[in-house]
C-alpha cells in the first residue's frame, strides 16, 4: 500500500505551487483558502451528528449522496473517506472544483484516501463552475476527470 503521509506531502507541495505560480492572484480571485484538518474534521463530524439528530441517518448511509460544491484540493471528502464517515463503495460521492489544477489534486487525494481506507469505491471529481449549474441537475450526468 502507498504511504499516505508521503503522498499527502506531495499534494501539499502541488497545492502550494498553484498558489505561488501567479503571486496569489488566482487564489485571491477565486477565494482559495486553506482549511486546517482539525477544522475539516470538526465540520465533517458535525454534519454527521446533525444527520443523525434530524434525519436518523449517518453520513455514510447508502441513501445519502455526498456533494462538495467547492472542493478545492479535496480535503473535506478525503478526510471523510479516511475516517469512515463516507463510503464511496456504497454511496455516490461527488466533488466539484472550478480550477483545473486543484480539481486534479482533489481527484488524486480522493483516490489515495480510498486506497488508504481500503475502499474499492471512487469519488467522482468534476471540473466545473458550480454556480453555472442548474440546481436540479443530477451530478451523475456531468463529465468528470478521468480516474
Amino acid at each position: 500500500m502507498t504511504d499516505i503521509n508521503d503522498l499527502k506531502g506531495r499534494f501539499y507541495v502541488q497545492e502550494t505551487r498553484i498558489r505561488l505560480r501567479d503571486g496569489g492572484k488566482t487564489t485571491r480571485k477565486n477565494g482559495v483558502v486553506y482549511t486546517p484538518a482539525e477544522c475539516v474534521d470538526f465540520i465533517n463530524n458535525s454534519v454527521n451528528a446533525l444527520l443523525v439528530k434530524h434525519f436518523g441517518v449517518r453520513l455514510n448511509d447508502p441513501r445519502v449522496e455526498v456533494l462538495d460544491p467547492f472542493a478545492g484540493t479535496g480535503i473535506f471528502i478525503s478526510r471523510a473517506v479516511e475516517q469512515g464517515l463516507v463510503d464511496p463503495e456504497r454511496q455516490g460521492v461527488h466533488q466539484f472544483e472550478l480550477m483545473p489544477d486543484s480539481a486534479e489534486i482533489a481527484r488524486d487525494n480522493a483516490r489515495v484516501s480510498c486506497e488508504y481506507a481500503g475502499s474499492k469505491g471512487r469519488v467522482h471529481t468534476h471540473c466545473v463552475d458550480t454556480f453555472s449549474l442548474d440546481p436540479q441537475i443530477d451530478p451523475r450526468t456531468l463529465p468528470e476527470l478521468e480516474p
